[in-house]
């Protein structure tokens, strides 16, 4: 009997990594319902060893990208494939959440007219700090004033600037030929784990920006994945090794190591799962990716629920706000996400094919004046 491994069961279409992302972005809501409620030192009743629900989430969300990137660069071989399938997977619906924060909620929260918000300047600098990845703190002026998080319209968007750098340096490893290099990636993810331990311990260096202990932390996450992708033949899937990886993350308590240690244990469960042989919950594979709406969508719907005075307490929150949300994520699906994806063939060709014209004019003369010089 074929051992079953990553390589030969996470690989094809037939597996539950989307209900999982599910899960994982409702981890993320659950765990925030308590934050936006009562502010951010308020205590997450589902951490363990320091490490919160919407921690251990986001974790995961990067482990599997990581993972996914991996096999999108494998399968594609193409560069300009690989960004605009990118680009159109995160750009429509972050606009649109822009847009409709900037427009809509915005001045119906703060009580200004939406045709004179068109005309104020301020207006359009959260939309633009969005979309840019700049800053993704804030909101629209005078959002929820009176909250925890007064004027925060989405406090989950900050990953995604990390989710992009993260893309960049796929593609970079992609083609300098070390992304598929297994001992290569096996390396970087041993000295991100290293440096995480230093930084933890030590501090951010004061040459270095304070994001690099972020970027570190979401980094080894994403490497995670990468290297379960370039190790995908000889890593096998068993309940009994979950269970002896668990074992550290369980009673490792010092707080790097521990976060180390949970990592790898969250990861292999994910892929453990994500490719369980459960033919009665085989439905679950055929429903729609919402989880990126959920997740960017919940913490402005928790935002304006708590500002209107219809939320007393954090359960409250959890039970009402993240129906709403997985319901505009269903909507932002299926309206804008999807269709968007749709495209990738269509933005890739218009693309190739201006490159070719652009090198056509921008070469190809330039080695027929070399050729008529050697003449």
């Amino acid at each position: 009997m074929t051992q079953k491994t990553i390589g030969n069961s996470a690989t094809t279409r037939d597996n539950f990594f989307t209900p999982i992302r599910l899960c994982l972005a409702g981890a993320v809501a659950l765990s925030h319902s308590w934050i936006v409620f009562s502010g951010r030192s308020a205590p997450d009743p589902f951490a363990y060893n320091d490490l919160t629900l919407s921690y251990m989430a986001v974790n995961g969300f990067f482990i599997l990208s990581g993972f996914f990137i991996a096999k999108s660069l494998n399968d594609r071989q193409n560069l300009i494939s690989y960004f605009v399938s990118r680009a159109l997977r995160i750009m429509p619906a972050l606009l649109v959440l822009a847009a409709a924060a900037a427009f809509i909620i915005g001045p119906v929260t703060s009580g200004v007219p939406i045709w004179e918000a068109l005309f104020r300047a301020d207006t359009y600098r959260y939309p633009l700090n969005v979309i840019s990845f700049l800053d993704t703190r804030g909101g629209p002026s005078g959002f929820a004033p009176t909250n925890p998080y007064s004027g925060e319209f989405s406090g989950s968007l900050w990953t995604l600037r990390y989710e992009v750098l993260a893309y960049a340096a796929a593609a970079g490893a992609f083609g300098l030929g070390l992304l598929f290099r297994r001992w290569v990636i096996l390396g970087f993810l041993f000295c991100s784990c290293v440096s995480f331990i230093y930084l933890t311990r030590v501090g951010v260096p004061a040459f270095l920006p304070d994001s690099a202990w972020v970027f570190n932390r979401l980094g080894i996450a994403f490497l995670i994945g990468c290297a379960a992708y370039a190790w995908r033949h000889w890593i096998p899937l068993r309940l009994d090794l979950a269970l002896l990886i668990t074992l550290p993350a369980l009673f490792v308590d010092y707080r790097a190591e521990s976060e180390l240690f949970a990592n790898f244990a969250l990861g292999y469960w994910l892929f453990l799962i994500g490719t369980a042989h459960a033919p009665r919950f085989n439905g679950f594979k055929r429903i729609d990716d919402i989880s990126y709406g959920l997740y960017i969508w919940h913490w402005p719907v928790m935002q304006v629920l708590l500002w209107k005075g219809l939320i007393d307490q954090p359960l409250h929150m959890a039970a009402t706000a993240i129906p709403v949300a997985i319901l505009i994520g269903f909507v932002s699906w299926v309206l804008i996400e999807k269709p968007a994806l749709h495209q990738k063939s269509r933005f890739s060709d218009a693309i190739e094919q201006a490159a070719a014209v652009l090198r056509a004019r921008v070469f190809l003369p330039e080695r027929k004046s070399a050729y008529q010089q050697v003449r």
